[in-house]
């Protein structure tokens, strides 16, 4: 007797069987767990946020035997890391990002609004994987490959194609709204800005910038200076057009 699969809501569309229908059996040549019964037919297991096998919750390493029913469901918003789960029972001490280049851009805008979000540009599969489990943060990828690979257990494939809807899609899923602190990160290298004084900077300044602004930020790493121009004011508007809090502040 096959596995009768059946997965919820926004899982269904990772399915491969999704134009037949949310639920079907898998036929079973052996005895596997519900982690590698799951991955052979839908999503990463990093979209999962509960299982019942046979009506009962269960982890991962469970093992599915012929003629058991499994119901697959997503992991519900918002989404705490810092609360142990039966499918995560370690959680993270807090909220960080690891952001694969297939979503580069993702990883500038969660800077901008004040998350912790770093890059991982020419690491390997394995050593974003490895990074991923040594640092605590929750990968950010749109390749199913990568998020199946076991030491990846905090993940999220992301859904959306354009850089600021995949913003709000992670905002939404993770609750932040109330805790975007934008403008306080350098962009470019993920720390946070330090205020400066208008004479401290004053001989890095354009003229126009030194006449009309009076608030400046600087990154302590590569020393950029931020203050509250056309290009935040741009941000600001984005954030607002996309339904994104914006708690801002002069950078």
């Amino acid at each position: 007797m096959p596995v009768v699969i059946t997965f919820h809501d926004d899982l269904r569309v990772f399915a491969s069987f999704s134009r037949q229908g949310a639920k079907r059996g898998y036929p079973l040549l052996r005895r596997a767990s519900v982690k590698d019964v799951i991955e052979a037919v839908g999503p990463p297991h990093t979209e999962v946020g509960e299982i019942l096998l046979d009506g009962v919750p269960v982890g991962f390493d469970a093992v599915v035997e012929a003629g058991f029913e499994l119901n697959v469901f997503p992991i519900a918003a918002p989404w705490d890391v810092a609360k142990a789960t039966l499918l995560r029972p370690n959680p993270l001490p807090s909220l960080a990002f690891l952001v694969d280049e297939n979503v580069h851009r993702l990883a500038e805008l969660l800077r901008m609004i004040g998350m912790d979000a770093a890059g991982c540009r020419g690491m390997s599969d394995a050593a974003i994987a490895a990074e991923s489990a040594r640092s605590g943060r929750v990968l950010l990828s749109r390749d199913h490959r990568l998020l199946r690979r076991s030491r990846v257990v905090f993940g999220r494939l992301v859904r959306a194609h354009r850089p600021w809807d995949q913003l709000k899609e992670i905002v939404d899923l993770f609750g932040l709204a109330s805790d975007i602190k934008a403008f306080s990160r350098c962009i470019h290298c993920n720390i946070r800005l330090e205020p400066r004084a208008k004479a401290d900077v004053a001989d890095r300044l354009e003229p126009l910038t030194s006449r009309y602004y009076q608030t400046f930020h600087e990154c302590p790493a590569c020393r950029r200076i931020y203050w509250a121009g056309s290009h935040h004011q741009r941000m600001v508007a984005n954030l607002k057009a996309h339904g994104i809090s914006d708690e801002s502040r002069s950078s």
